[in-house]
């Protein structure tokens, strides 16, 4: 059998991964068990392959744990992980990093394979997470110093990932409860003023048209990525604004607009 985990949350997915291994260990303890991360090695592949042909001389079980498995495409590879899928006595473990997989191995992500997406978390849906996380943590924040920490993960890719590693620092530094502004900005630095997640609340915000345009094109020349300021203003919209950007994501997906056209399309 084959369980396929993907997405680009690598905290995530990657905590998931230690955990079915774990479990896996747990409930076969004899089991033989193979790594391989074809991002570091591309031809790991082939002793794969020899791991899984050659007999277990403790169990007739075996575990292989295959990071990166979309870098090789190479038929023979491709041919030997669709044969696990509907193997019971060995049991594949996918870790890999992309939004989707390629066309290739698009029966990754069809049963009977057992499958678990992380997507990059934003938004309230990453704010969630981090909240109970902190609380994990036993760390409490006042108001400015949690806007502060969300401004500076916006700016960030792998945004669950550097927020615990983020977490872990304030627990070591020994901060004060609530945390304050002042003693988080010891360990984090940006500059807010150019900060995609400020500049989102002030388009949401009701204010001049023509200076919501100025900011707009700002953000665009300065090259923001405008798919990730739409989907910004979708995560933290509500009422009318969130149902008016429902609609201009129809028009985009059905190919009625583009995210730029959108963007100036709300703000209008």
């Amino acid at each position: 059998m084959i369980v396929y985990l993907y997405g680009k949350d690598s905290y995530r997915r990657t905590k998931k991964l230690n955990e079915i291994i774990r479990l896996n260990k747990e409930k076969q303890p004899n089991a033989d068990i193979f790594f391989i991360d074809l991002s570091e090695d591309q031809s790991a592949w082939q002793k794969a392959k020899e791991f899984l042909e050659q007999p277990s001389m403790f169990s007739d079980s075996k575990t292989l744990v295959v990071c990166e498995s979309g870098e090789v495409e190479e038929k023979e590879w491709i041919k030997i992980l669709k044969k696990q899928v509907t193997t019971s006595k060995v049991f594949v473990i996918i870790s890999d990093s992309c939004a989707k997989p390629k066309k290739a191995f698009s029966f990754l992500i069809s049963e009977p394979v057992k499958i678990q997406e992380f997507p990059e978390l934003e938004g309230k849906t990453l704010e969630s997470f981090l909240k109970k996380e902190a609380e994990k943590k036993g760390l409490i924040f006042d108001k400015d110093s949690w806007y502060y920490f969300l401004q500076f993960l916006d700016s960030k890719k792998e945004k669950a990932w550097v927020g615990i590693r983020e977490l872990e620092k304030m627990e070591c530094a020994g901060f004060g409860s609530p945390i304050s502004k002042k003693e988080i900005t010891k360990i984090i630095h940006f500059d807010e003023e150019t900060n995609i997640f400020n500049a989102s609340r002030e388009l949401m915000c009701s204010g001049q048209v023509y200076k919501k345009m100025a900011l707009l094109e700002a953000l665009l020349i300065q090259k923001e990525d405008a798919p990730h300021l739409f989907n910004l203003l979708a995560y933290n919209a509500s009422g009318a604004q969130a149902v008016r950007l429902a609609d201009l994501d129809i028009a985009i997906k059905s190919g009625n607009s583009d995210y730029e056209e959108a963007l100036l399309d709300f703000i209008l």
